[in-house]
Order: C-alpha cells, then sequence, then structure tokens
C-alpha cells in the first residue's frame, strides 16, 4: 500500500524534515495455493502508514493497494504486480476516512491513464475479465 498525490500520479516522497515517516507499507507474505476451489486470501494483517494531516490534506490523494506475486526461491523470477486498486484518503468534507469499505483489484500494474474513479469503473464494465476481486479493509486513524 503506498500514498499517491492523486489517482495515476507518482507515489508521494518524503520531504527532508519528515524522512522518518512511512509513505509505503506492505504486509507479510501469504500463500495462495492457486487452485480453482480456493477462492478467498485472508491476509488479516494491521498496517501503520503515515497520511499528511487534516491542514496539509490534498483532496486527490489516494492510497494505491497492490497485489504482488513474490518470486520463488527457486526461480530467479522478480516479483511482480498482479492487481491494484485505489481509493480515496479523504471524504466529500475533506477530513481523513475511517471506517470500513471495499475497492475492486483490477488486473495488472497500476496505469498513468486510470486517473479518475470513473475511468476504472468503466474500464471494469467494459471488460469484466479485468476485474480481479474486491479488497476489504479498514481505517482507523491514530493521532501520535
Amino acid at each position: 500500500m503506498s500514498l499517491h498525490s492523486r489517482l495515476g500520479g507518482p507515489a508521494v516522497a518524503p520531504h527532508s524534515e519528515r524522512s522518518q515517516h512511512q509513505w509505503s507499507v506492505s504486509t507479510q507474505p501469504v500463500e495462495h495455493l492457486g487452485r480453482y476451489y480456493s477462492t478467498g486470501l485472508n491476509i488479516n494483517q494491521s498496517l501503520m502508514m503515515t497520511v499528511p494531516a487534516a491542514c496539509e490534506l490534498v483532496p486527490s490523494t489516494v492510497l494505491v493497494f497492490q497485489l504482488i506475486a513474490a518470486p520463488d526461491q527457486s526461480s530467479r523470477v522478480c516479483s511482480s504486480v498482479h492487481a491494484w486498486g485505489a481509493f480515496p484518503v479523504c471524504g466529500p468534507n475533506l477530513c481523513h476516512i475511517q471506517g470500513r469499505f471495499k475497492t475492486p483489484l483490477i488486473r495488472g500494474q497500476p496505469s498513468a491513464r486510470m486517473d479518475q474513479f470513473r475511468k476504472m469503473e468503466a474500464l471494469i464494465s467494459s471488460d469484466l475479465d479485468r476485474w480481479l476481486c474486491n479488497l476489504y479493509f479498514q481505517v482507523c486513524l491514530c493521532v501520535c
């Protein structure tokens, strides 16, 4: 999971005074056996990530999720992105989101052409094979 300044944009780079903040995090590897009857992949892990303060929050800021296939220990194949999804960091009232959400994961790597959520929806609507699954997640704000 990483924080992006906008959908289709680059990941947020830490400023020099914020170099201790973590703008990208990942879970521990979870094995999926790849059998046709294995329809779920339960991750059930907590991640902590730094997001901009409410006064610095830009309405276009999004969380980008990536489903990555880890390389096999016996092969020299690099890890690859199998699917991705995005979700806004702030709601309609321009405050941080909190609660339980779901977002669709689209097959392939994130694309800079997908710069609007309606384009993601149109892609899935026009070709259902591009949709891999839904990602269910919960966001809790912790003030440190």
